[in-house]
């Protein structure tokens, strides 16, 4: 025969549950991982570091990205605070005249 389980033990797991705090994140994207580190790269940047510096700098220690990715990702994170999604020409232009990918692909997508 089944165990069976009282309502208040339902009651009082329900109770404890609800009360947990958010899981902390143990990884990220690195559209992400931008994002969280925009603040200091716009005084790197403000200091006269350049997208190029600043790339190799974080791809060195662990978040590969380009340049022009990093300045793509620095637009989206300045946009969000602002409230909107960059334009997809924005995105098209960031990737080089050559590149036909739409914007919605280039959000999607985590180079």
């Amino acid at each position: 025969m089944a165990k069976k389980i009282s309502i208040e033990l339902i009651k009082r797991i329900e109770a404890e549950l609800a009360a947990l705090p958010p899981c902390p994140a143990r990884e990220v994207t690195k559209t992400e991982a931008i994002r969280k580190l925009a603040p200091l790269i716009a005084g790197m940047q403000s200091k006269g570091y350049s997208h190029e510096a600043i790339a190799a700098m974080l791809s060195e220690r662990g978040v590969s990205v380009s340049a022009i990715v990093l300045k793509t990702y620095l637009k989206r994170a300045k946009s969000r605070t602002k409230g909107t999604k960059p334009a997809a020409s924005a995105i098209r232009q960031a990737n080089g005249p050559g590149d036909k990918r739409s914007g919605a692909e280039e959000q999607n997508r985590d180079v």
